[in-house]
């Protein structure tokens, strides 16, 4: 009977520390999605100083949650967002609106269960 209740115990622990894993993660992609649009409308429609403004604040997010996603999350597929997110930051220090979109683009075409929910931002 108390390995029963030891199972069930340590099963409900695994269920909720995965709920709340989830949670955490959408409220991450959530608050990165809501920032890329953003950064997307300003370049469209050419208001840099905000769009490097949104950049830095997209920045400082990915920066807060890298630490913490590290841990459940592939390496490879954080280390390409991290990529891309520079490759946006120097478009956009650069006013290069193409390429601000091409880096966009290519954090969207990853296909990983973190970056997934951006693909609804992508115009072709």
């Amino acid at each position: 009977m108390k390995t029963f209740i030891i199972s069930i115990i340590l099963s409900v622990l695994m269920l909720t520390g995965f709920g709340i894993y989830i949670f955490y993660l959408n409220n991450t992609t959530s608050e990165l999605n809501s920032t890329v649009k953003n950064i997307s409308e300003l370049a469209k429609n050419e208001d840099w100083e905000e769009c490097f403004k949104e950049t830095e604040k997209l920045v400082n997010i990915w920066n807060k949650h890298e630490k913490i996603l590290c841990s459940f999350t592939d390496h490879g597929d954080l280390d390409e967002v991290k990529r891309a997110v520079s490759e946006l930051k120097e478009s956009v220090l650069f006013e290069d609106e193409k390429g601000e979109i091409l880096a966009l683009y290519k954090v969207y075409e990853k296909d990983n269960k973190l970056i997934k929910p951006w693909k609804m931002f992508i115009t072709r």
